[in-house]
């Protein structure tokens, strides 16, 4: 696919896909953990919180590795990742197996979305509002199908939610191989041995906007 770029339905496809399969895992974990496993809510929520720290790790790995190394292989690595603890818990969901297998599903995830949006990113056909718009839409969109069918899935029994939530994933995993394989732009060598400098208003707007996210996000996790 030298020449030429991903098709913008490809990169929604993809965010919509790694959306659903994480959906069906974060409504889940607290009532499995509690009503089955048996854990207290308290364990729950420190699953969680450990899942998102390593999602943030996740995140700033998979930056890295998209500027420094390569960003075709990395998210096929993560993807893998993630695919790899989805099947191991198809077999082994007791504690602490889930925890540790659902930590390493929001280690993968968090590479893999943001390797996805610095592709999103790379997308010169179209404004760059115009696509991140759309990716929005399409995340929101996976989150409510995983969250509407993990329910049904769960009443059958909780491999099925597993199983389908790896079968996302597998999806995701041909998509990329299959359409990922683009050629990225090389920042300039000016580009990178000048980094961005901002100004004090600048600096203390990010700043403010940074804590006003982190306000709305911890009471929409409560």
């Amino acid at each position: 696919m030298s020449g030429q770029s991903i098709k913008l339905r490809w990169l929604l496809l993809a965010n919509l896909l790694i959306n659903a399969g994480a959906a069906f895992m974060w409504p889940l974990t607290t009532i499995y953990l509690h009503d089955d496993l048996g854990e207290s809510l308290t364990t729950a929520g420190l699953v969680l919180l450990v899942m998102s720290l390593l999602m943030i790790v996740g995140n700033f790995v998979g930056g890295q590795l998209f500027d420094r190394w390569r960003p075709y292989e990395t998210a096929l690595i993560s993807t893998g990742i993630s695919l790899a603890a989805l099947i191991g818990l198809i077999f082994w969901h007791g504690w602490p197996f889930f925890a540790l297998f659902l930590i390493i599903v929001g280690f993968g995830d968090g590479i893999n979305m943001t390797v996805l949006n610095a592709y999103a990113a790379q997308d010169t056909s179209h404004e760059r509002r115009y696509v991140f718009n759309l990716i929005y839409m399409a995340l929101n969109l996976g989150v409510v199908i995983g969250t509407l069918t993990v329910g049904y899935l769960y009443a059958s029994g909780i491999r099925y939610v597993f199983a389908v939530a790896g079968l996302c994933y597998l999806l995701l995993l041909l998509i990329i191989a299959l359409t990922f394989r683009v050629p990225i732009k090389a920042k300039s060598d000016q580009a990178v041995a000048q980094p961005l400098k901002l100004k004090s208003d600048q600096r203390w707007l990010l700043l403010v906007l940074c804590g006003l996210t982190f306000v709305i996000y911890a009471s929409y996790a409560l």
